[in-house]
């Protein structure tokens, strides 16, 4: 409790929070002792601050064993997803710009945690659905569950409601492969960029995506053995997509 002036004999209600040495802040609850107040209702100000200290305290021992606090559910979801896209590099971060994109229209910019739940994220896949397709959506959502999932390790909340929703069933796209002959045909062929023409056979042949091929460097090109053919080569090379480093023998 603050007086406010010496003139005027009015006092502020706050809460002094320590936690651990040199760590103290105050909370000023907004709650005003005037002097023209009856005993009645100064007796009610007084029991309402009380009743918003057990309140805060029993929130200050659950933030101590692990359990989110008021303010961390009041976080803007929006915000903190952007601050988890803007840790992607390279191509992973398209998906996660796309959804970002689709996530701020959805919300005008702001939902707290508390109101993601298991109903709001059947919403937000059903707003997806009407601008992109099945495959899309199932992206999309799945970068929501990978921001939530983070929030829990961030002790944001406590479990991710992205469990409890029902993964969306996406058709399986036959995927076609260049045969060696189609192969030899795209390197007989003239090209005005012989490099990117390089570049794309020896994808073929690495299975190397893009994104790898472009951040390649000569040291990532290692000696392997040396035995009386001479020495052989291999690529060594953490993948940007699934972060699994690969050795790819060279012939």
């Amino acid at each position: 409790m603050r007086n406010s002036t010496k003139s005027n004999p009015r006092y502020t209600l706050y809460l002094d929070i320590y936690k651990g040495k040199r760590n103290r802040q105050r909370e000023f609850l907004n709650i005003y002792l005037e002097p023209s107040d009856t005993i009645p209702v100064r007796k009610e100000k007084l029991e309402l601050a009380q009743n918003i200290r057990a309140k805060r305290m029993l929130e200050l021992t659950n933030e101590e064993h692990g359990f989110p606090s008021r303010q961390k559910l009041k976080q803007n979801f929006v915000e903190y997803f952007k601050l988890q896209m803007d840790k992607k590099e390279g191509n992973t971060i398209v998906p996660w710009k796309n959804t970002y994109i689709y996530l701020k229209k959805y919300t005008k910019g702001n939902i707290p945690f508390t109101n993601v739940n298991k109903k709001w994220l059947e919403g937000f896949t059903d707003y997806l659905l009407q601008f992109v397709g099945i495959s899309s959506t199932y992206t999309y959502m799945g970068k929501i569950r990978c921001a939530l999932n983070e929030a829990v390790r961030d002790g944001i909340i406590l479990n991710s409601p992205g469990k409890l929703l029902r993964p969306l069933k996406v058709p399986e796209k036959s995927k076609e492969h260049l045969t060696i002959e189609e192969i030899q045909k795209i390197a007989n062929t003239p090209f005005y960029n012989d490099e990117v023409k390089k570049a794309f056979l020896f994808s073929c042949f690495t299975g190397l995506r893009l994104c790898d091929i472009k951040k390649l460097k000569w040291t990532d090109i290692k000696e392997t053995s040396y035995n009386g053919s001479g020495i052989k080569y291999a690529i060594s090379i953490q993948q940007s997509k699934t972060k699994v480093v690969s050795n790819i023998p060279l012939n």
